[in-house]
Parts: structure tokens; sequence; C-alpha cells
């Protein structure tokens, strides 16, 4: 039953839709010159009009605007090749923008002199410059307004998708005068950033030659506090302070032996006092001190004895050779006693000149102990000056550096500039406006319709609904 009704033949067409396709067609033929003649009056309108109408001439220059941060470091990553900075092409466009690049660019190319630029339009002169392009801090006059006003409605700069790319369009009456603004405003732009970043380096450098000054006059202040301070503490001194421990040294050895001759000489003194009440002391004095210039006194002792004896032997108590003999007896034996006597005292001074020497050694060893501990101490002192100095001369050495790679980054700063034109404005062929071809076909096709319906409306019926 379907295939049935597949192969039906369609049904014919109404009387009304006869009617208006043939009365269409009837009307067309009957007025075939007028729809031509209105066609053609309305492409030769549309010719008169672009004849008069000034062309436009439309010059592009592209622009890269690379990552700061590759410009710095060095380093370019896959992230900062593929992902543009928003902010800073943001940023970019609106410096190309910027009254001072432009007005730069006008007087480079003598734009005041032209026509195209000088001259107010009507919706200026009405309602005055276009809100929120004037920056804070530039005044110019009224007629340099007018020319960077018609300069901004000539401009369009944006960015070229999603890319580093900065797009500049200028469009002008003249081919050749927008492919030189466009070249000039690209190029202006570029000097204007590299004299930023000149400016910058030299500020820096300026700020860095300060810091370098300071800090070598703190170097040299602080090296010649450093000698001044070795010069009023000798034992700071690596050599004095060496000799300063060898005395020291020295002077522990010679108080040991001076607290051993103490000793020995105390040790003859309490047996020459031992000694003193015996009988036969002289000889035993004698022979304690070693003393070998008393021997006669002992020899003239021993015969005054000898001869005593005899004598008492002899002759009686009373007798004057034995009165003689005892005499002689008493003398010697109190020669014996003096010098007895002066083995004591001599023994005396020695021991007490061995304490004055060995306090001497004492004062001597504690005066230089107290000064190696006060070298000590200042030493301490000594060493923060020097780190100090040290610290100083480093940071100094890092400005240096610093300075260097910042002079050498001002020569090559030109070479290392991450913005570049990567398209010059050429000289266009043709105008971006009006563009008369498609202009002229456009008013062909509306000049057919016209006519058509002109057409209809005179034959008194108008187009169907549908």
């Amino acid at each position: 039953m379907s295939a049935r009704r597949d192969t039906i033949p369609p049904g014919p067409a109404t009387p009304a839709e006869e009617l208006t396709v043939g009365r269409l067609g009837q009307a067309l033929r009957r007025h075939l010159a007028r729809v031509l003649a209105t066609a053609a009056l309305l492409v030769l309108a549309t010719a008169i009009v672009l004849f008069f109408i000034e062309p436009r001439y439309t010059s592009r220059s592209a622009l890269y605007v690379g990552s700061d941060i590759a410009a710095i470091t060095g380093v370019t990553t896959s992230a900062n090749a593929r992902l543009p900075d928003e902010p800073t092409i943001e940023s970019e466009i609106e410096v190309i923008k910027s009254r001072q690049i432009i007005n730069a660019v006008i007087d480079r190319l003598g734009l005041a002199k032209r026509a195209e630029f000088n001259e107010a339009g009507l919706l200026r002169a009405l309602f005055g410059p276009r809100p929120g392009r004037r920056v804070a801090g530039e005044r110019y006059g009224p007629e340099r307004e007018i020319v960077i006003d018609n300069f901004l409605d000539h401009l369009e700069v944006y960015q070229q998708g999603r890319s580093r790319v900065i797009v500049i369009e200028f469009w002008s009456h003249d081919p050749a005068l927008a492919a030189r603004v466009v070249n000039a405003l690209a190029h202006e732009y570029i000097q204007t950033n590299l004299r930023s970043k000149v400016a910058t380096t030299e500020q820096v450098i300026r700020w860095l030659q300060a810091q370098v000054k300071r800090l070598r006059r703190q170097v040299l202040q602080a090296e010649q506090a450093i000698d001044r301070y070795q010069t009023a503490h000798p034992l700071l001194v690596a050599e004095r302070n060496a000799q300063a421990l060898k005395r020291l040294d020295e002077l522990d050895r010679l108080l040991t032996q001076t607290r051993s001759q103490r000793i020995a000489t105390e040790a003859r003194l309490a047996e020459l006092r031992r000694l003193a009440g015996r009988r036969d002391a002289s000889r035993l004095v004698l022979a304690a001190t070693g003393d070998a210039t008393r021997a006669p006194l002992e020899m003239a002792q021993l015969k005054a004895d000898a001869a005593l004896h005899s004598a008492g032997v002899r002759y009686g108590p009373l007798h004057p050779r034995r009165l003689a003999a005892a005499a002689e007896r008493r003398t010697v034996t109190e020669g014996l006693d003096r010098n007895r006597r002066v083995a004591l005292q001599r023994e005396g001074l020695a021991l007490q000149a061995i304490d004055r020497q060995a306090r001497q050694y004492q004062d001597e060893i504690e005066r230089l102990t107290a000064a190696l501990a006060e070298a000590r101490t200042r030493r301490i002192r000594l060493d923060a000056m020097e780190r100090d100095a040290q610290s100083n001369r480093q940071l100094l050495d890092n400005l240096l550096t610093r300075l260097k790679d910042l002079r050498a980054r001002r020569e090559i700063l030109d070479l290392t500039e991450n913005k570049r034109v990567i398209s010059r404005g050429f000289v266009p062929a043709e105008p971006s406006f009006p563009r008369k071809g498609p202009i002229l076909a456009i008013a062909l096709v509306a000049g057919l319709l016209l006519g058509g319906f002109l057409a209809l409306a005179h034959d008194g019926r108008p187009p169907a609904a549908d």
C-alpha cells in the first residue's frame, strides 16, 4: 500500500498558484526595461558615491612581545613560549596607544601639517574629544590634541588571538603614509621600551655606584681600625703572642728552679740551726756549709784544744801557760762562732734573695697570664672586626660584580630586547575602504530586487505571502 502511495503522481497546481507565478512572470516580462533601468540607476548612483568617497588604505605591522622572565633569566620554557600574559599584553597595547609614543611619531613624520589629522570632525566639534584617552600628567595644546585624537581614530591595536603577537593597524588616505606610520609606531614603541630599560639600568648603576663608594669607605675604615687596634695591643700580633707564650714557659721553668733552690737553702739553714748547740758545732757547721776557707780555723781550734789539754796535764789551772792556751782557744772559738753566724746570716740572705726572685717570677707570670687573657678577649673583638670587614669586602665584591654585569647588560641591551617586529608594514596596493567590487555587486542585486518590486506594484498585484 505504501509503494502504491509512492507511485501516485502529484496533483495539478491550484488556480491561485498558477495565477501568482504567471502574473509574476508576465509582470517581469512587461516591465523588464523598468527593472533593468532601476538596477542601472542604483548601480550608477552607488558608483557616483564611491567615486566621491576618498579611499582608505590600511597597513599592518606585527610585534612579538616576549616574556620578561625569559628576557631576564635567559631561559625560555615551553609554558612561557606558549601561554601569553594577558595583563602584560593589554598593558603593552596601552603603551603603544599612549600619547607619548603617538606624539613622538607625529613629530617624526610631521603629521601635524597634514589636513587629514589637523582638522576637527563634526562629532568632535560638537561633543569634544573622546573620554578615557588622556593620561594624567600629559599636557598638550588644543591643536595637538586634535592631531592626536585624529591619529587615534585612524589607529587600531589588538592582540592576535591568544598569542604574544600584537597587531598595529593604521589607515590613511595615503597608502605610503599608512605604512610609514605603522613602522614608525612599532619602532618608537621598541625604542621607548629600550630607553626605559636603559634608564632603569642607569638608575640601578648609579645606586650601585653610591653603594660601592660607601662600602669602600667602610672597608677602608674597618681595615684602619684593625691596624690601630693591633698597634695598641701588640699581643694580638701572632709573633708577639708567640714570644709572650715562650717567655711564660721560660718563667715557669725559672720559677720551678728557684723553688728548688729555696727548698735546698731552707734545708741547709735548718741543718745549721740544728747543729748550732752541739759541742763540736763549729766543726759541724763547717761540714754543713762546705766552706773550705774555714779549714785553717779548724786546724787552729784543734791545735788550741791540744795545747790546752797538754797545759792542763802539765800545769795547774792557774798556770800562765794553761791560761794562755785557754785564751788562745777562746779566741779561735770566737772566730769560729763568728764564722757560724756569718754562715747562718748568708744562708738567710740567700733564702731572702731566692724569695724575692721567686716573687718577681711569679709577678711576671701573673702579668703575662693576665695580658694573654686580655689578649684573648681582645682577639675575639678583633675577630669580630675582621669578620665585619670581610663581610663588607664580600658585599663590595658582589656589588662590583653586579655593577660590571649591569654595565655589560647596558651595552648589549638592544641585542637582548624581548620585543621585536616580526612583520613590517607594507604599502597597501588596494584600499581597505570602500571595496568597490562587492559594493557594486550588492547595489546591482538591490536594484534588481527594487525594480521587480516596483514592477509588481505597478501591475497592481503585490507578491504573495509565500
